[in-house]
């Protein structure tokens, strides 16, 4: 099982490198380099993000799990997304087999769960299933090729007299865009907002902002853009039906035990969404949500716990040694499911693996440029960390390498 993540806030839009007019981000190694070897240093680039890491636990799929391994092999899964130009265009091939492989309808097969070995081998022989357990194979899919996936619930603010839209969809981590994408496998769309995709919040937000003005839904691995993919509430945009939506915690799918409908679940709110009651049931039956009061919501304000990092890394300098040019390069990671090991690239070369959490950087005159991934077990890079610094000897300064005493 993978690793639980525990905080900061969250990225929902790909991360811009940092610039450097201002103060140096690592004034004190730079400081003490610059003396010791009478050198000036300008930080060119430093793409360095904060990590956003949850409070709330999580379980992820372990990579080489029997039953997944056997799931992808069955199906040829990686054989699928071979040759693939980026993990996104992994992802729309999964999630465009899953639409294929899955039969829409009413559950027409006895299954003891959402087991997805069950569901598409039932497909396969005439049986139909509803949405979640289309989001339930993706998400299985997905984490069993390497991709962290999870099922989501997502449903349209309304009064007890009006219909509601729950509907059963996943979210996908996205290490092209460093971030939570939604996907729904059912329809076999995703929704875009100027050229990058969304997830769920994103979603709601741009409802309750603009009600979805601007946002493009897309259907297929091709990308075609349709106009209504999902028909959701008649009257309003499709963004509506995601102003509530609950995570799955437990996204290990081969592990389950066939449960129907894990918990806890995580339940993101704000000031509005607190003010308001997510319902249940039909008119005039309806009725709050059940997880309220069997306690399996864990309510939050924080977009972290919600939408966590995963995969990234984020680089610190520690003090110099005695090794002369050296930067020491630390790593601090949030959750990287099954992580195997770091890579780094110096000065626009080749990735070289790392084994261990530090990696020494070897400066020079001029221009120094280096770059950082997680990789996991399926062999799949995380977002890059960088740093970028231009190194200008002064002849004018004598260089005050250290004493013995006053070594670190």
């Amino acid at each position: 099982m993978g690793a639980a993540t525990t905080a900061p806030t969250t990225s929902t839009v790909q991360p811009q490198s940092e610039t450097t007019s201002g103060p140096r981000t690592f004034e004190a190694v730079w400081s003490e380099l610059e003396r010791r070897h009478a050198w000036r240093i300008v930080e060119k680039e430093v793409h360095n993000p904060a990590l956003a890491i949850a409070r709330v636990p999580y379980a992820w799929q372990d990579f080489d799990n029997r039953y997944a391994a056997a799931f992808r092999e069955k199906h040829g899964l990686l054989e699928l997304i071979a040759g693939a130009a980026d993990d996104w265009e992994a992802i729309l091939r999964l999630r465009h087999w899953v639409f294929m492989n899955v039969r829409d309808g009413q559950p027409s097969w006895p299954l003891s769960g959402h087991e997805p070995a069950q569901i598409v081998d039932a497909s396969l022989h005439g049986a139909t299933f509803y949405c979640t357990y289309f989001a339930y194979t993706f998400a299985a899919a997905a984490s069993a090729c390497g991709f962290p996936a999870r099922h989501l619930g997502i449903d349209v603010l309304r009064k007890p007299h009006e219909p509601g839209a729950h509907h059963g969809v996943a979210d996908v981590w996205v290490n092209k865009y460093r971030k939570w994408v939604h996907v729904d496998p059912n329809y076999d769309h995703h929704y875009e907002l100027d050229g990058i995709p969304l997830n769920a919040e994103e979603i709601g937000q741009a409802w309750r902002r603009n009600q979805g003005l601007g946002m493009v839904g897309l259907v297929g691995p091709e990308k075609r853009e349709a106009e209504r993919p999902r028909a959701g509430i008649a009257g309003k945009h499709e963004s509506a039906c995601f102003y509530w939506h609950y995570i799955d915690t437990l996204n290990d799918f081969f592990h389950r035990k066939n449960l129907t409908w894990p918990e806890p679940v995580v339940f993101l709110v704000d000031e509005e969404r607190k003010r308001n009651t997510w319902l249940q049931g039909n008119p005039p039956n309806t009725y709050p949500h059940k997880r309220y009061e069997n306690g399996t919501f864990i309510t939050t304000e924080r977009t972290a716990d919600a939408y966590p990092d995963l995969n990234c890394t984020r680089i610190d300098l520690m003090p110099p040694e005695k090794v002369p040019y050296l930067a020491r390069v630390v790593f601090g990671r949030t959750c990287v499911p099954n992580f195997s090991h770091y890579v780094a690239r110096v000065d626009g070369g080749a990735m070289q693996p790392i084994r261990g959490m530090e990696f020494p950087w070897q400066l020079k005159a001029g221009d120094n440029r280096v770059e950082f991934r997680a990789v996991n077990l399926a062999g799949h890079e995380g977002p890059p960390s960088r740093l970028a610094i231009h190194v200008e000897r002064l002849s004018a300064q004598t260089p005050a390498w250290p004493t013995k005493k006053s070594v670190n």
